[in-house]
């Protein structure tokens, strides 16, 4: 029977062990965190489920929705979908109705949007130029004042400088790419499956009951699952991997493998080689950068406290850039009685909100949810965060080339494949996860050559993220 070990209990590694013991492979999972799923998990605490961050079921993939239907059943609820969008001090339907366009957006605004887009019209005529960056991508899509408004800020709030970041981002968190074609699809209301649905589905218990039942099924097919697990090496004999080291318990120990599938963060995997990848795998992996995401959690006395499920803020002057209410996915996860806020906050590891005074940054996140009109002195019976240091992908304009050159050290080593959100550095959702996992499977089964996966990796990069 052939061997696999998969490093990492998020969704795309669970996935992969499941398809793979379905397949009649010997599978060991092996999982840092006490629990599986990564941040696509649940944890439980006084009665309620929390997740961390708003998750929802959403596939635009052939064939994935299916597999979420037979791990979910009749325990995959639909959900109304209504999102929302800040702006002008008000709540905005996102995408946005062109009744709130006309009544909810201020003439100057609008006026000041049209020029704007029209001059960089303009220029664009005169002088085309491919977008790099960012900024590029929007200030040709929706003008300077437009940019400035919807893009700006908020990239500066989620990922940092937009000057720096690749036009590769924007095209993938934002499908409509300029004012014409939001303004088209408003108008003739077509409701383009690339920008909303009106439906998404969710887990009856909690987003975690996704990667529970995953996890319960590896272990119901004799596929082993170690938790508290740490991967200190990756064997590698003859140029193909054998095997790895971890420890658990404090002692360290060996698992012989004919396949090893790697969900961990790319930039780790160096490491985990040694001397069994060139040097400039090493300092190309340093040059891929993550933000953090620190999770602030309000339980409120009330049934609900919102009418969306999430919202965006891109302004700067508030310290969060969504809120969402876990309740709205849900009523099962919560009494009914009680309802719980998500506001996200992204930042870098050490920076002066990450290392704030928990009780000073709860009370600054719930200032800013009175100032928006989400809170009016409801009771309030707990609050809290979560924290973890690397979770959104930094797309500089430069992050190809190096994770191309991390990539192309990875190749020579047969016998390894690394996938996922963090395996590759790919911003994605995870319908994409479990596509992702379902090709790798499909890969290391048929022993396909390294340049159907290299092919794999190239469609993983036309992944959109739709909010």
């Amino acid at each position: 029977m052939s061997k696999a070990v998969v490093l990492g209990a998020g969704i795309t590694g669970l996935f992969a062990a499941y398809k793979l013991v379905e397949a009649g492979w010997d599978v060991t999972v092996l999982e840092r965190n006490d629990h599986v799923g990564g941040i696509a998990a649940s944890f439980r605490k006084d009665g309620i489920t929390y997740d961390y961050g708003p998750h929802k079921i959403y596939t635009q993939l052939p064939g994935v929705l299916d597999e979420y239907r037979h791990l979910l059943g009749d325990d995959m609820l639909a959900v109304k979908k209504r999102n929302a969008l800040y702006l002008f001090d008000r709540f905005l339907d996102f995408p946005p109705k062109i009744t709130q366009l006309v009544k909810g957006i201020p003439f100057g605004a609008g006026v000041r949007s049209g020029v704007s887009y029209a001059v960089s019209l303009a220029k664009s005529l005169v002088n085309r130029q491919q977008a790099v960056s960012y900024e590029d991508y929007f200030l040709n899509g929706f003008g300077s004042y437009g940019y400035n408004l919807l893009f700006r800020d908020y990239a500066w709030k989620v990922w940092g400088d937009p000057c720096q970041l690749s036009e590769e981002l924007a095209r993938k968190r934002m499908p409509i790419p300029s004012i014409p074609a939001l303004l088209k699809n408003i108008v003739a209301k077509q409701q383009n499956p690339d920008v909303s649905a009106d439906v998404f589905y969710y887990p009856k218990h909690g987003f975690g009951q996704l990667s529970e039942k995953l996890a319960s099924l590896i272990k119901t097919r004799k596929g082993k699952l170690l938790l508290k697990t740490t991967v200190t090496k990756i064997i590698v004999k003859k140029g193909m991997v054998a095997g790895v080291k971890y420890s658990i318990n404090g002692r360290e120990q060996s698992l012989l493998a004919d396949r090893v599938i790697s969900t961990l963060h790319i930039t780790d995997l160096p490491g985990l080689f040694g001397n069994q990848l060139p040097p400039e795998a090493g300092a190309a992996a340093k040059e891929l950068k993550h933000r953090g995401l620190i999770l602030a959690y309000f339980v409120f006395e009330k049934d609900r406290m919102m009418p969306y499920n999430w919202a965006f803020f891109p302004e700067k002057r508030f310290i969060f850039n969504r809120v969402s209410e876990l309740k709205s996915f849900s009523t099962h996860t919560m009494p009914h009685d009680k309802t719980v806020i998500i506001a996200e906050v992204t930042t870098t590891p050490g920076s002066d909100l990450w290392v704030m005074d928990e009780k000073q940054f709860l009370h600054k996140v719930l200032d800013d949810l009175q100032a928006v009109g989400l809170y009016h002195g409801e009771r309030l019976l707990e609050s809290f965060t979560k924290r973890a240091g690397r979770v959104y992908p930094i797309y500089s304009i430069t992050y190809r080339q190096h994770l191309e050159t991390l990539l192309g050290a990875l190749d020579a080593i047969g016998h390894f494949v690394t996938v996922g959100r963090q395996g590759l550095f790919n911003y994605n959702n995870t319908d994409h996860c479990i596509d992702m996992a379902n090709r790798a499977v499909s890969y290391i089964v048929h022993d396909e050559p390294i340049a159907k996966w290299q092919e794999a990796r190239r469609y993983f990069d036309t992944y959109r993220i739709v909010d």
